[in-house]
């Protein structure tokens, strides 16, 4: 008899294909993370917002190749230090708790549910089956919480 069902949450759960363009989601968020660092005093040695989305976007991609022989999933805390430090920023200036609090993760604009898995969840509640999420996405899943809460499915996965 069937106890449980995992899902994928990227394209599963939740569909990114009408979102708003992935580098103008992260040129906002570390837009944001470089104001914060600039009015903390520290020095941003002229780094720009355009250099460190592209200096993101560099190590996210070289952290997802590795993870293809390793089999570990990229860090986002990990991406974002990396990105700052290659912009001249000094670990000591980082206090990465407080990098990713500004950096503030939303869902991005036009990012929804499936319909389908709004319809679905709820049915299975219905016949008592346990349900979990899987996912290896370089966000820690806190993060991932919120755009559950957004669109209604964090009830599904109260375990989770």
């Amino acid at each position: 008899m069937l106890k449980a069902v995992l899902f994928d949450l990227d394209h599963t759960l939740i569909d990114w294909d009408q979102a708003s363009p992935w580098e103008d989601f992260q040129s906002e968020r570390l837009g944001l993370v470089l104001e914060h660092l600039h009015a903390q005093g520290h020095a941003t040695n002229g780094a720009s917002v355009e250099g460190l989305v592209e200096a993101f976007i560099a190590g996210l991609t070289a952290a997802w190749d590795n993870s293809r022989t390793t089999l570990i999933a990229p860090s986002l805390y990990t991406v974002i230090h990396d990105a700052l430090v290659a912009m001249g920023i000094t670990s000591e200036q980082i206090d990465l708790e407080t990098v990713m609090e500004v950096y503030d993760w939303q869902p991005r604009e036009g990012e929804r549910a499936f319909p389908d898995a709004l319809e679905v969840l709820p049915q299975l509640a219905e016949h008592g089956l346990a349900m979990g999420i899987v996912t290896n996405a370089s966000q820690p899943m806190h993060y991932r919480d919120r755009e559950l809460q957004a669109f209604g499915m964090c009830e599904w996965f109260p375990d989770c």
